[in-house]
């Protein structure tokens, strides 16, 4: 009786250890802070408009669009991510940092606009596609 109540208790544990439950803070890859949240909200409402400006493109996101926009998402974030910081931390930066921000910046559109290139085979069109979602996207802020 005693051993048939330990292994209920151990499996207790267990199904609390595969549910989470009575853990105290949870570690959530891919998620940023949450003094971060704008960014994030501002990282997927660029992943929807870039699906959306593919899809009507191409007509459907395949493998290789998909990979695409998720590389560009990425470096839009790491430019969201730097925005943040000069805004808020911008009284704690020296000049070399602010001029590293800048290049930071500057180099991760320059690899967005390249994997786009790359993805639709025209470095025009990509630029115009980013400068069109772009400016869709601040249209949007402005509104909010």
């Amino acid at each position: 009786m005693i051993d048939h109540q330990r292994g209920r208790q151990e499996a207790g544990l267990l199904d609390n250890l595969k549910t989470g439950l009575k853990v105290k803070r949870r570690i959530l890859l891919g998620k940023l802070p949450t003094t971060l949240r704008a960014v994030e909200l501002r990282r997927g409402a660029f992943r929807r408009m870039l699906e959306a400006a593919i899809i009507d493109l191409r007509g459907e996101i395949g493998l290789l669009e998909a990979a695409a926009v998720s590389e560009c998402t990425y470096w839009v974030s790491s430019v969201a991510m730097a925005d943040w910081i000069l805004r808020h931390k911008l009284n704690d930066l020296s000049g070399t940092e602010l001029s590293q921000i800048a290049r930071q910046q500057a180099a991760s559109m320059g690899r967005c606009r390249s994997v786009m290139a790359e993805l639709l085979q025209d470095e025009k069109k990509a630029s115009s596609l980013l400068e069109e979602i772009q400016r869709r996207f601040d249209a949007q802020e402005a509104i909010e």
